[in-house]
């Protein structure tokens, strides 16, 4: 039953922490900290890019363009640098 609630513990101290927001330009990656069942640590990543639509109003969208995948390649590379060395995920991440 301890260790149940320290995961529990884990899991809403994890829900505390904001999600980061790294862009570049109309792209965007948010990467979400999480605490999976076990009570391990990992992230996940949303992708976006902003646009207008017609009336001018801004807008998301999960779908990119072909220019934009080395921008996101980037933006990749760049918040992979920063986990710290020797950090893993769990494959199920759950």
């Amino acid at each position: 039953m301890v260790e149940k609630n320290k995961i529990e513990e884990k899991m809403t101290e994890a829900t505390k922490i904001k999600p980061d927001h790294f862009r570049d330009g109309a792209l965007s990656v948010t990467r979400w900290h999480n605490v999976s069942k076990q009570g391990f640590p990992y992230e996940t990543f949303n992708f976006q890019r902003s646009y207008k639509d017609e009336e001018g109003n801004w807008k998301n969208t999960e779908t990119f363009r072909r220019n934009d995948l080395l921008r996101i390649a980037e933006l990749c590379r760049h918040v992979y640098s920063l986990a710290p060395i020797g950090a893993s995920d769990s494959d199920d991440g759950k």
